[in-house]
C-alpha cells in the first residue's frame, strides 16, 4: 500500500514539475533524453526510473550538463540539475564520457552521488548506453548497466585537438605558444564513429564557436599544411552527422605565429603624396595605424632626410593615444606634445580601425626641411623589436616661379616702359613662365634638384573710376596643363570679353605646382580710339608750344593706335591729376574705413533688433557724411589762401571727397530701403543685399573664383562647383574644345556656385570654364573632365 502512495504522489510531483518545467527559459544548445532504469542493488526490486513517472533528464550536448528530474521508487524525485539541486549539475564529459556530480534527492536532503564513493558511471559515446555504478547515500548502489540506461542521439564528438609542424604529426605544437613556422597540421580523435562523419573546419581571428555549415570539411581525422598567418588566429573543428545530421561540439585550438612575413605591420603613408611639391619646410606628415602585429606595435619612428646636415628622426612616437601618456605637455583630448613633436590621432574614438591616423609635426625650428626631394619614412616598431617601414619622396620647393610679357595685343612688350595704349579692346597677352631647379642633392638616392614646373597664370585687371580710383574689372585665371618638374611653359592669354575704352591697371602672375606665386608684373594699359589719341596730341602740342604738322599729327595716330610707351605723352597736367588723383584715393579709404564701421554694426544688429538697426545706420551714416562734407568744404576755404595751382589740386579733392560721400550714402541709402519696406525681405536676402553693396562700395578685395571642381559626374550630364569670396553670378562655357560653344548661366548672386550640365555624350571628354561677376568680371579656365560610360 505504502509503495502505491508513493508512486500517485510520484506521478502528482511528476505532473507539477512538467508544468513547472514548462515555465523555464529554452535551452539554447542541443539536448539529448536520458532514458531506462537503473537497478538499486539492496532490494533488487526497485529503480532509479529515467522513462516512466513523467521524468525529464536530459543532457546539454554543447556543456554536458544534467537537467531535470528522474524518480527513486524508494526515495522519491531526484534533480540532476541546479533548479532545486544545492551542489548544481550533473556533468557527462563529452570527450571522455565520465558522469560527475550529484544529484539531489528531494525528500531527504541525501545525494546520489557519481564522484565520491568509487563511483564510476560512464557512457560509450558510440553506443549511447550507461554503464558503471553510482552510490546512494540513502539507498546504496546503483547499477545503471543491469536493464540499461541510454542517452537518445548523443551526436559526433571530437576530442584530442593537436597541432603538429609536419604533415607526419611527429613535431608537436603546444597551444597558446608563439612560434615561427609558417604550415602546421591538425590531428584529432572521432569519439562517436558514425557512417559518414564530417568534419567542418576554419581558421579565422575568432575565439568563440563560429561553424554553421558554410566552411570546409573533411571526412579524415586529420588536416594537413595549413598555411599561417601573422598573429593570434583560431583552428576551429566541429563534427557533424553527414552534410545535414546532427551537430557535435565545437573545438578551438589557439595559434600564435610570429613569422618573418610583418606586412601587416607595415604603416600606410596618407599625406604628403608620394613625389608632392610642397612650399612648406614644416609639413605634417600623416600616416595610418598599423594592423596590429602579433605582439602589438609598441611605437612608430619619423625618418626624415634634412638635406645639407643630415638626416634626423624621432623615435618614440605613441603608438596609440592614452590620457596617461607620459611626457604629454597637451591637455587636449587626442593630442601628444613635447618638445620636439606634436601628434594629432585621428577617429582614435570610433570603432573603425580602418580610419586611425597619426598627423605628426615637427616643432624643432632647427629641423626645417632644406629644399630639394627629401625623403620622409615611418617606421613601425612592435613589442619583440620586429619592424616595418614605407617612405615616400617629397619635393620641397620654396623658390618662386618668373613671369615674363613677349608681346601685349602687336606689340613687343618692354617691362621698363608703366605705360601703354592700345585701341584693340581684347588684346592677346603672350608670355614665359620659368622655375628654376633650386635645392640640393640626396647622395644615396640620387635625387636631382627640384623644380616644380608651371601650373597657372592669373591676370587681375582693374578699371580707373571717374574719381581716380583703380577698382576690380576682371579677374581671371589658366591653368597650364602636364608641365608638372618642366622648367619653363609658354601662355596666350586672351581677355574673355572686351575692355571698354578707359584706363586700366594690369597684374600678371605666375604659380608652380608647389603652390609658390612670381613676384607681380604690374603695367597700366589705357584703352583708347582715334579721336581720344588726336585729342592728346592736340593737348600735348597745346601746351608745349609746338605746331605739330598734319601728317606729323597722323602718323601718331597710327603708332598710337596699336600702342606706346607713355613718355611721348607726359605732361605737367598729367603729373598734377596724378597726384589728386593719389590723394582723393587715401581720402575715399579712409571714408570707406568709417563707412565698414556702420555696416558691419548695423548688419548684425539688424538681424535681432531691424527697427532699432534702421535708425542707428541712419543717424550714423548722416554723421559721417556731413563730416566728410565739411571736410571737404574747410579744404575749398584753405584754397583762398594759396596759389592758383594748389588752389585747383584742393578744388579736385574737395569735389573728389564730396562724390565719395555720396556714393556711400547712396549704397546705404538703398540698404535702408530695403529694410523699411512694408515687405520686409527675409534676412537671408538683407544679409546678401548688405554683403553685396559692401563688396562694391568698400572692399579693395576683387571678387575671385576658388575651389572649381567637378563635385558629380554621370553618362550624360556634369555638376559643375566653385566658391566665390562675394555673392556674384554664375556661370559655365563649355564644349569638346578649348573653344567651348555653350554655357549655362544663372543671375541669382551666391557665394557656392553649382551648375549642372546636362545633354553629354557617354564616355566623352569636356572642357569648361566658370565665370562669376560681382564688382568685376572673374573667369577660371581651361578645365576638363570625363563623362562616365553607360
Amino acid at each position: 500500500m505504502k509503495k502505491v502512495v508513493v508512486k500517485i504522489l510520484a506521478y502528482l510531483f511528476g505532473l507539477l514539475i512538467v508544468l513547472f518545467s514548462s515555465f523555464q527559459p529554452c535551452l539554447a544548445a542541443t539536448t539529448s533524453s536520458v532514458a531506462g532504469k537503473a537497478l538499486v542493488i539492496n532490494t533488487n526490486n526497485s529503480y532509479l526510473d529515467f522513462t516512466n513517472y513523467s521524468s525529464n533528464v536530459t543532457v546539454n550536448n554543447t556543456t554536458g550538463n544534467f537537467s531535470g528530474y528522474a524518480f527513486l521508487e524508494d526515495f522519491g524525485w531526484l534533480d540532476f540539475g541546479s533548479q532545486d539541486n544545492p551542489s548544481g549539475a550533473v556533468n557527462l564529459n563529452l570527450s571522455s564520457g565520465a558522469v560527475t556530480g550529484k544529484a539531489y534527492v528531494l525528500n531527504t536532503g541525501a545525494y546520489l552521488d557519481f564522484t565520491n564513493y568509487s563511483s564510476n558511471v560512464t557512457l560509450s559515446f558510440s553506443t549511447g548506453a550507461f554503464a558503471g555504478f553510482a552510490f546512494s547515500e540513502d539507498a546504496g548502489w546503483l547499477d545503471f548497466s543491469d536493464i540499461g540506461v541510454s542517452l537518445s542521439d548523443p551526436g559526433p564528438a571530437v576530442s584530442g585537438l593537436a597541432c603538429f609542424k609536419e604533415s607526419s604529426h611527429t613535431t608537436s605544437i603546444a597551444e597558446n605558444t608563439s612560434q615561427s613556422d609558417g604550415q602546421v597540421s591538425f590531428t584529432w580523435t572521432d569519439l562517436r564513429p558514425q557512417t559518414g562523419d564530417y568534419f567542418y573546419y576554419e581558421y579565422n581571428q575568432t575565439s568563440v564557436d563560429s561553424i554553421t555549415g558554410d566552411e570546409s570539411y573533411t571526412t579524415d581525422i586529420y588536416k594537413n599544411d595549413l598555411l599561417l598567418r601573422e598573429g593570434t588566429w583560431y583552428f576551429h573543428l566541429r563534427p557533424r552527422v553527414g552534410e545535414s545530421g546532427a551537430w557535435g561540439t565545437e573545438e578551438i585550438f589557439t595559434i600564435i605565429y610570429d613569422g618573418t612575413d610583418l606586412s601587416l605591420l607595415t604603416p600606410g603613408l596618407k599625406s604628403p603624396d608620394d613625389k608632392a611639391y610642397l612650399n612648406n619646410s614644416e609639413p605634417t606628415f600623416i600616416f595610418k595605424k598599423s594592423l596590429n602585429s602579433l605582439s602589438g606595435v609598441d611605437h612608430y619612428e619619423l625618418i626624415i632626410d634634412a638635406g645639407r646636415g643630415g638626416s634626423f628622426s624621432f623615435d618614440n612616437i605613441p603608438s596609440e593615444y592614452r590620457v596617461d601618456l607620459g611626457g604629454n605637455k597637451s591637455s587636449q583630448k587626442n593630442i601628444f606634445e613635447t618638445d620636439k613633436i606634436w601628434v594629432y590621432y585621428e577617429n582614435w574614438e570610433d570603432d573603425n580601425n580602418d580610419n586611425d591616423y597619426l598627423h605628426v609635426r615637427i616643432l624643432e625650428k632647427d629641423k626645417i626641411l632644406k629644399e630639394g626631394a627629401r625623403k620622409w619614412t615611418v617606421k613601425a616598431v612592435d613589442s619583440q623589436g620586429n619592424s616595418r617601414e614605407a617612405s615616400r619622396i617629397l619635393n620641397i620647393d620654396l623658390t618662386k616661379p618668373q613671369v615674363s610679357l613677349q608681346k601685349l595685343g602687336g606689340l613687343n612688350f618692354d617691362s621698363s616702359y608703366e605705360r601703354w595704349y592700345l585701341s584693340d579692346q581684347k588684346p592677346t597677352f603672350t608670355g614665359e613662365i620659368t622655375d628654376s631647379l633650386a635645392g640640393e642633392k640626396i647622395a644615396q638616392d640620387n635625387q636631382e634638384k627640384v623644380q616644380s614646373g608651371p601650373a597657372k597664370i592669373e591676370v587681375e585687371i582693374l578699371k580707373k573710376t571717374s574719381w581716380g580710383i583703380y577698382k576690380s574689372y576682371l579677374l581671371s585665371t589658366a591653368e597650364i596643363k602636364d608641365k608638372k618638374a618642366e622648367p619653363k611653359a609658354d601662355f596666350s592669354y586672351l581677355p574673355e570679353m572686351a575692355l571698354d575704352l578707359g584706363q586700366y591697371k594690369v597684374t600678371v602672375s605666375a604659380f608652380d605646382n608647389a603652390a609658390n606665386q612670381s613676384e607681380k608684373l604690374t603695367f597700366f594699359l589705357e584703352i583708347t580710339g582715334a579721336e581720344r589719341i588726336e585729342k592728346l596730341i592736340e593737348e600735348v602740342g597745346k601746351e608745349s608750344g609746338i605746331d605739330i604738322p598734319e601728317e606729323e599729327k597722323q602718323q601718331i595716330i597710327k603708332d598710337l593706335e596699336i600702342g606706346g610707351p607713355e613718355e611721348k605723352k607726359e605732361n605737367i597736367l598729367k603729373r598734377l591729376l596724378s597726384f589728386t588723383g593719389s590723394t582723393a584715393e587715401k581720402i575715399y579709404w579712409f571714408v570707406v574705413k568709417e563707412a565698414k564701421l556702420i555696416v558691419a554694426y548695423n548688419v548684425d544688429l539688424t538681424q535681432e533688433f531691424t527697427g532699432v538697426g534702421i535708425s542707428l545706420m541712419k543717424e550714423g551714416l548722416e554723421a559721417r557724411v556731413g563730416l566728410i562734407r565739411q571736410g571737404g568744404q574747410t579744404m575749398a576755404k584753405l584754397a583762398s589762401v594759396v596759389g592758383v595751382e594748389n588752389r585747383l589740386v584742393f578744388d579736385f579733392i574737395a569735389g573728389k571727397v564730396n562724390s565719395s560721400a555720396k556714393q556711400v550714402q547712396y549704397a546705404y541709402q538703398t540698404s535702408r530701403d530695403l529694410l523699411t519696406r512694408k515687405t520686409t525681405p527675409t534676412l537671408e536676402k538683407i544679409k546678401i543685399t548688405a554683403s553685396f553693396l559692401t563688396s562694391v562700395w568698400l572692399d579693395k578685395e576683387p571678387t575671385r573664383i576658388a575651389n572649381v571642381k567637378v563635385a558629380e559626374v554621370g553618362p550624360d550630364y556634369a555638376l559643375i562647383t566653385w566658391e566665390t569670396n562675394h555673392y556674384a553670378t554664375s556661370k559655365v562655357n563649355f564644349g569638346q574644345s578649348y573653344d567651348y560653344g555653350k554655357s549655362i548661366e544663372s543671375d541669382k548672386r551666391v557665394k557656392k556656385h553649382q551648375i549642372k550640365i546636362t545633354g553629354l555624350e557617354p564616355g566623352k571628354e569636356y572642357f569648361y570654364e566658370v565665370m562669376s561677376q560681382n564688382k568685376n568680371y572673374v573667369f577660371d579656365a581651361r578645365h576638363e573632365f570625363m563623362t562616365a560610360l553607360e
